[in-house]
């Protein structure tokens, strides 16, 4: 209790400069010990004070990617010998937060100003410092998270916050705190489609985001001059609930940026959703896909397979066009070496041709587990299948081999893309969408591009973040919009020219995992802004009418 009190007394200690490299995990003041004086450097950083000397990467000592009270309680008690070592390990020493801006910028990678720098995708990060409905000031604080794969010019940014003006004199701004320097940090006050916000923009001085990295916090504090009372509850972008910043590697959705508080590069519209509704500009890579071209790649598995054909055949088939796939799902929970089951595949496929004979579609197989992989390239003929797929997630019994490891992972899928290729099918995998938003797959570097690259298709799952914007009831898509850039950044930056199929699910009793009709027409429609070639849609026997909703949205029966 005594080293709390003198944590939270140690709040109001005043500010100086000073630049030095951190050495260890937990000397955040870079006096070459772990001592008392950290914890309370930590607890400033915290509450959103200035700390004279601070560094981050010492910082998170119980490594769950964000900084708060808890890092300052772990090491006060390293310090008085609770504990022996932290949580998290000894991060790189490099010096993460200066209180002076930088002469001069020599990374090797920053681009020029006007460049076009936004190669991925850019989050923003906010928490609130006023959290009383009723104040006479505003004080957001905000990041910017670069999950791309260049160093980008924070001069090239704005954030804005959104509010309701209240009274009719002009607001004034002050920044308490800002990493990059507050001389560097720039704020306007603007309206746009009735709604009234406040601009923070960067100099040259500010410097700029590493890829991977944070700017560091801003601190604002806005107010009337006549110091009007505001009624934060109708702000937009207020949300008390957000007392500390989401973690900077997001794990899992609702912690990856706050979408009521917009970004924007070169002015444009790239991160949240405004009051208006408008939704960012789409990732500036590959063309949108026009509704003409766009691809449907329809899962059929065995469960209730009379009824699923049935569906398939009399309700589903009308809306499908030439160039479209039917994946026929077999071996994705069961062995294929048992009795009848290549025959209940070969039996199944033979007739659901036969049904669907007069359009061109792309006939596929999906399975888990590189032993049932073999068994179906072994006893199928490539006339009948063109292409196989092999599911790779943890939940298949039949799938012994999956590991979180992506070394071993590629390793897996390449094993398998040689069993298809070696009897003249193509390759394609379906593997879990986890290692773009699961901390533990990110770890081991996972990157879906290296993963296309492997094989001519590949069906990504992030059916679940568009689950969570249902749970959420975000029909913004703030989840699956962020994934699917994300996906499709990896994809761009490895140059493949694999197809790549996001998958939604329809849900369903059987298929809790999904979303409704209206989520998935919008998860759709964000896949084809995006550049996407088309989607996979999953769906159980009982949802078939659910899933002629969706297509009805962008297909007519055709004759």
């Amino acid at each position: 209790m005594k080293i709390l009190i003198k944590i939270i007394l140690f709040i109001f200690i005043s500010n100086s400069s000073l630049v030095l490299q951190a050495q260890e995990m937990g000397d955040v003041d870079n006096n070459q010990s772990v001592n008392i004086l950290d914890a309370l450097v930590v607890s400033q950083y915290y509450v959103g004070l200035t700390p004279a000397v601070f560094y981050a990467n010492a910082a998170d000592v119980d490594g769950n990617g964000s900084i708060n009270i808890v890092d300052a309680l772990l090491i006060a008690q390293y310090y008085v010998g609770l504990i022996i070592e932290f949580p998290a390990e000894t991060p790189v020493p490099t010096p993460v937060v200066t209180l002076e801006p930088t002469p001069t910028l020599t990374p090797p990678n920053v681009p020029t100003p006007g460049s076009n720098a936004w190669t991925g995708a850019f989050i923003v990060q906010y928490r609130c410092l006023d959290a009383n409905t009723s104040t006479t000031t505003l004080k957001p604080s905000f990041q910017i998270f670069n999950i791309g794969e260049s160093d980008t010019l924070l001069s090239e940014f704005k954030i804005r916050y959104w509010y309701t003006k209240e009274g009719i004199e002009e607001e004034t701004y002050s920044i308490g705190y800002a990493v990059m320097g507050i001389e560097n940090v720039t704020v306007n006050f603007g309206e746009s489609s009735g709604y009234h916000y406040s601009e923070v923009g960067f100099t040259m001085g500010a410097g700029f985001i590493g890829s991977g990295n944070i700017s560091g916090a801003v601190n604002v504090t806005i107010k009337m001059t006549d110091n009007t009372v505001f009624n934060q509850s109708d702000d937009y972008s207020w949300d008390p609930s957000h007392s500390a910043f989401a973690g900077c590697f997001p794990v899992r959705d609702p912690d990856i940026g706050w979408n009521k508080a917009t970004l924007y590069w070169q002015d444009v519209h790239i991160w949240g959703i405004e009051p208006s509704g408008k939704s960012p500009a789409p990732y500036p890579g590959p063309t949108a896909i026009p509704d003409s071209q766009f691809i449907f790649l329809i899962n059929v598995y065995h469960d209730d397979q009379l009824s699923m054909d049935e569906g398939l055949v009399n309700h589903i088939y009308p809306y499908l066009r030439n160039g479209d796939i039917i994946t026929i799902v077999q071996g994705n929970g069961n062995d294929m070496s048992a009795t009848g089951e290549i025959d209940k595949l070969n039996q199944r496929t033979s007739y659901l041709q036969s049904m669907m004979s007069d359009k061109n579609l792309l006939w596929t197989c999906l399975c888990a587990g590189i032993t049932n992989m073999e068994i179906i390239a072994q006893n199928i003929s490539p006339s009948k299948i063109s292409c196989i797929f092999y599911d790779y997630e943890s939940n298949k019994a039949s799938e012994p081999e999956f590991t979180t490891s992506f070394a071993d992972s590629i390793f897996n899928i390449q094993t398998a893309q040689t069993s298809a290729r070696n009897y003249g099918f193509l390759s394609g995998t379906a593997p879990t969408a986890r290692g773009l938003f699961d901390y533990g797959y990110k770890e081991e570097n996972w990157n879906y591009g290296e993963i296309a690259i492997e094989v001519d298709m590949m069906i990504a799952q992030l059916q679940s973040r568009l689950k969570d914007d249902y749970n959420r009831q975000d029909m913004g898509l703030t989840a699956y919009r962020f994934y699917a850039v994300k996906l499709m950044h990896q994809l761009v930056g490895a140059g493949t020219t694999a197809s790549v199929f996001p998958q939604v699910t329809v849900l369903s009793q059987e298929n809790p995992n999904g979303a409704p009709v209206e989520y998935c027409i919008e998860g759709i429609r964000v896949l084809m802004e995006q550049g996407f070639p088309g989607t996979s849609i999953w769906f159980s026997p009982s949802s078939v009418s659910l899933v002629v909703d969706v297509l009805k949205q962008f297909r007519s029966v055709s004759p």
